[in-house]
C-alpha cells in the first residue's frame, strides 16, 4: 500500500502544458513569454530561452513604438497573425515543427524591424545636421565717395564674384575698410607692360563719354511740347500693342477698354486729351518701343524714351503733384516705375518708396468692400493696382537689398476677381460674377502672382533682415517657391493657344521664381561651401542659373514674343535682364572654378574628358551672354563693363582648364575684344555726329572708373581678384 502510494507521489503529472521557457521553469521565475523573455534578456542568457516540446505561448503582443523603431508599423505578415483558442494553442504546442515555424517568422519580423532602424539611425545625424545648420546673412558693404553712396546688399553679384580664381594679370579689386569701399569700388585692371593700351583706352573713353552726353536730353519744362514727340498713329499703334502683350498682362495697370476709348479720342483731338492720359501714353510708348525688334540703332530710341519717362517724373513731382493723389497718377506711377527700369533712367527703387506711399494715401491697401459706395469698376481697378503696387515694390527691394515695407496684416485689399476687362464698364450697377479658377481671363497672371506674393515677401524679408538663417526654413521656402513654378508652369500649358498669354510672360515670371530662389540658396553655398549638407544648394543655385542663361538665346528666335524677351534683356536694367546681370555672370563662374578644382585629372583620361565634356554647357553660356553684350555694344550702347568682365572670366577659366599661362590667355582675349569694342564706338559716333545738330560735345572731366572700369597701366603688380576685405578665407582658394 505504501509502495503504491509512493509510485503514484513519484511520477509527475502535468494536466495543462508549460508556458513558461526552460531557463525560466528552471530559476522558477514569472516568464513573460517573449522570444527571448525578459527575464533570459535581463540574465544575459537570451540564446539559451528556448520553449521545449510541448510548450504553449501566448500570442506575443504588438511591438511598442520603441520597439518598431522611428513610430512606423513593422510589417505584416500572415505568419505573425495568431488567433488564439485553447484547442489551438494545444495542438500548436504539441507540435515542435509548428513552433519552429512560428520562432523562424517572429525573426524574421524582428530583423525587418531592426532594418528600419537601422536606415533611420544612419539618416539621422545627416538630417539632424541639415536642420540645424544656420549662417549669418551676408553682411552689406558700403560704397562711399564724395559723390555717390551706394550699399551692396546680400544680393549684389560682388559676393559671389569675391570666389572666382586668381589671375597673375587680371586685377578685380574691390578695397573696403571696415566695410566701406572707396572710390574704385570696382576696378577692372589689366596690366602688362608687353602690350600698350594707353591709346585704344582713350579712344574707347572718349566715344563712350560722347554717346552717354548724347543720350541725356536738356530739360528744362518736359511737359509742354510733349504732344510734339508723339510719333505717327501707326508707330503708336505698333508700341501700344507690344505693351499690352508684354508687361500689362503681368503687372495690370489699365482697364483696357477705356484706354483704348481714350486712345482712339486722342487720335481725333490731340488737345481736347488730360495731361494724365497723355502721360501714361508715352510711357507706354516708351515701355513698348524697348521691345520693337525693328529698333536697331538704341541710342535714338533711348533719348526719345528718357525724354518721355523725364516727362512723367515731372507731372508727378512737379507744381501739379496734389492733382496726381488718384488713380490716374497711380497708373502713371506704375507705368514709370516699369519705365525708369525699362530705360536705365535711374534706379527704379528710388520711386518704389514713394509709390508705396502714395498707394497708401489713397487707400489702395484696403479692400473696396469697405466703401459701400465705391462703383464695381473702381473697385476692381483699385484691387489690381494694389497687386501691382505690391509687386514693383518687392521686385524693388529685392534689387536694392532692403526691406520691403509692406505689413500683410494692416492690408486687406483682396485679389482681383477673375473677369475679363470687357466683362465691367463704368455703367455697370454691380460686379459681374467671377469666371470658374480653370477658365482663363485678363486677371488670371495677376491672380496667380497674388496666391505666391506672401512666400516671396517672407523670401526677401528672410534675406534682408539681418537675422542668422535656418537652413531647414531656406530649403522649405525655397521648395515651396519651387512648386509655385511649376504650378505657373502648368497653367501655361494648359492654354498653349490663348490670346491672353505667351512665351514672353511664361519666360519673364519662371525668371523671376528661379532667381528668388537662387539667392535663397546662394546664402549658404558662399558661406558653407565644404559642407556636405550644402551640397543642395550648390546644385539648386546651378540649376537655377543655367535655366536662367539659356534665355539669352533667343535672339532669333521664330517666336516674335521671345525675341522681345531677348529685346529686354539689352535695354533694362536690374533682375529684368537676369540672363545678361553680373549675379548669373558670376555664378556660372563660380561653379566653373569649383569643377575645375574638384577635376585633378585636368582633362586626362575618360574621367577627365568626360568632366571636360560636362564643363561645356556652361562656357557655352558664358560666350553666349558676352555675344550678346557685344551685339548691344553694336546697336549703340556704350555699358562696357559686363562684356569686360564675362570676356576675361571665360578667358581666365579657360587658361585653368588648359593649364596655360593667365596672363597670356588673357592679352589675348583683350586685344581681340576691346578692338571688337573700339570699331563698334567708333560707328556709333559716326551715326550720331551726322544727326546731332548741337556740334560737337564738350568734353568734360571724365572718371574712367565710373565709366570705362578698366585701367591698363603697366606699373604695380597683378594681384588677381583681390576679394580679401569680404573675409573670404584662404582656405577656399
Amino acid at each position: 500500500m505504501s509502495s503504491d502510494l509512493l509510485d503514484q507521489h513519484s511520477v509527475k503529472r502535468r494536466r495543462r502544458p508549460a508556458k513558461s521557457c526552460d531557463a525560466c521553469r528552471a530559476r522558477k521565475v514569472r516568464c513573460d513569454q517573449k522570444i527571448p523573455c525578459g527575464p533570459c534578456t535581463k540574465a544575459r542568457s537570451a540564446p539559451k530561452c528556448i520553449y521545449g516540446p510541448g510548450t504553449v505561448r501566448l500570442p506575443s503582443p504588438d511591438p511598442s513604438p520603441e520597439e518598431s523603431g522611428s513610430g512606423a508599423a513593422a510589417p505584416h505578415t500572415p505568419a505573425e497573425t495568431r488567433h488564439y483558442t485553447p484547442e489551438a494553442s494545444s495542438l500548436c504546442g504539441n507540435t515542435e515543427a509548428e513552433q519552429l515555424r512560428r520562432q523562424i517568422a517572429h525573426l524574421q519580423n524582428r530583423v525587418i524591424r531592426l532594418e528600419s532602424r537601422l536606415e533611420a539611425d544612419v539618416l539621422r545625424p545627416a538630417a539632424t545636421l541639415a536642420t540645424d545648420l544656420r549662417v549669418t546673412p551676408i553682411q552689406p558693404k558700403l560704397r562711399q565717395t564724395a559723390d555717390k553712396n551706394k550699399l551692396f546688399g546680400a544680393n549684389h553679384w560682388v559676393h559671389t564674384a569675391k570666389h572666382l580664381p586668381d589671375s597673375a594679370i587680371f586685377i578685380l579689386t574691390i578695397k573696403i575698410n571696415a566695410g566701406s569701399i572707396g572710390a574704385k569700388d570696382v576696378e577692372l585692371s589689366f596690366e602688362t607692360p608687353k602690350i600698350d593700351f594707353a591709346k585704344i583706352r582713350q579712344e574707347v573713353t572718349k566715344r563712350r563719354l560722347r554717346i552717354k552726353q548724347f543720350e541725356m536730353p536738356v530739360l528744362n519744362d518736359p511737359v509742354v511740347d510733349i504732344l510734339a514727340t508723339i510719333p505717327t498713329r501707326a508707330e503708336c499703334d505698333a508700341y501700344v500693342n507690344i505693351y499690352m502683350s508684354t508687361h500689362e498682362r503681368i503687372y495690370r495697370v489699365l482697364h483696357i477698354p477705356t484706354f483704348f476709348q481714350q486712345y482712339d479720342s486722342f487720335w481725333e483731338d490731340q488737345t481736347a486729351s488730360s495731361l494724365a492720359f497723355r502721360m501714361k501714353l508715352v510711357l507706354i510708348l516708351a515701355l513698348g518701343s524697348t521691345l520693337d525688334q525693328d529698333t536697331n540703332e538704341c541710342t535714338l530710341a533711348d533719348r526719345q524714351t528718357r525724354m518721355w519717362t523725364y516727362a512723367a517724373q515731372w507731372w508727378l513731382t512737379g507744381p501739379t503733384e496734389k492733382s496726381t493723389f488718384n488713380l490716374d497718377g497711380i497708373q502713371v506711377a506704375c507705368l514709370l516705375q516699369l519705365a525708369r527700369q525699362m530705360t536705365a533712367v535711374g534706379r527704379a527703387w528710388i520711386s518704389s518708396g514713394s509709390l508705396l506711399q502714395m498707394a497708401f494715401s489713397i487707400g489702395l491697401h484696403r479692400d473696396p468692400s469697405h466703401f459701400p459706395s465705391m462703383v464695381p469698376l473702381q473697385a476692381q481697378m483699385q484691387r489690381q493696382l494694389w497687386a501691382t503696387v505690391q509687386e514693383l515694390h518687392l521686385l524693388s527691394a529685392m534689387e536694392s537689398s532692403m526691406q520691403a515695407y509692406i505689413d500683410m496684416n494692416s492690408c486687406d485689399t483682396k485679389p482681383p476677381d477673375n473677369i475679363n476687362d470687357e466683362d465691367i464698364t463704368p455703367e455697370l450697377g454691380g460686379l459681374p460674377v467671377g469666371k470658374p479658377c480653370g477658365q482663363i481671363t485678363d486677371t488670371s497672371l495677376q491672380r496667380i502672382l497674388c496666391e505666391t506674393f506672401s512666400k516671396r515677401l517672407q523670401a526677401a524679408q528672410c534675406l534682408h533682415s539681418g537675422n542668422s538663417l535656418a537652413y531647414a526654413d531656406i530649403i522649405k521656402l525655397a521648395n515651396a517657391l519651387k512648386a509655385h513654378c511649376a504650378k505657373l508652369s502648368g497653367f501655361f500649358d494648359v492654354h498653349p493657344n490663348s490670346p491672353l498669354v505667351n512665351n514672353f510672360q511664361r519666360s519673364f515670371l519662371d525668371i523671376h521664381f528661379r532667381l528668388l530662389i537662387l539667392r535663397l540658396h546662394r546664402q549658404f553655398l558662399l558661406q558653407q561651401p565644404d559642407e556636405a549638407s550644402c551640397f543642395l544648394s550648390r546644385k539648386a543655385c546651378f540649376d537655377a542659373a543655367m535655366v536662367i542663361a539659356s534665355y539669352a538665346s533667343h535672339t532669333s528666335s521664330a517666336d516674335i514674343h521671345l525675341r522681345r524677351l531677348s529685346q529686354l534683356f539689352l535695354n533694362t536694367t536690374g533682375s529684368m535682364r537676369a540672363p545678361l546681370s553680373l549675379e548669373i555672370i558670376t555664378m556660372l563662374g563660380l561653379e566653373l572654378r569649383m569643377q575645375l578644382e574638384e577635376d585633378d585629372s585636368r582633362g586626362s583620361g575618360p574621367s577627365g574628358r568626360f568632366a571636360k565634356a560636362a564643363r561645356e554647357p556652361i562656357f557655352a553660356a558664358l560666350i553666349l551672354i558676352r555675344d550678346e553684350f557685344l551685339r548691344r555694344i553694336e546697336m549703340g550702347s556704350p555699358r562696357c563693363k559686363a562684356f569686360g568682365l564675362t570676356t576675361f572670366i571665360i578667358a581666365q577659366l579657360r587658361a585653368m582648364e588648359n593649364q596655360e599661362s593667365p596672363a597670356q590667355a588673357l592679352s589675348s582675349a583683350m586685344t581681340e575684344k576691346l578692338a571688337d569694342v573700339q570699331k563698334y564706338l567708333e560707328a556709333t559716333v559716326e551715326r550720331l555726329a551726322a544727326i546731332s545738330t548741337s556740334g560737337d560735345v564738350v568734353m568734360g572731366d571724365f572718371d574712367l572708373n565710373a565709366f570705362l572700369a578698366m585701367d591698363f597701366n603697366s606699373g604695380g603688380s597683378g594681384g588677381g581678384f583681390d576679394f580679401g576685405g569680404f573675409g573670404m578665407g584662404d582656405s577656399l582658394w
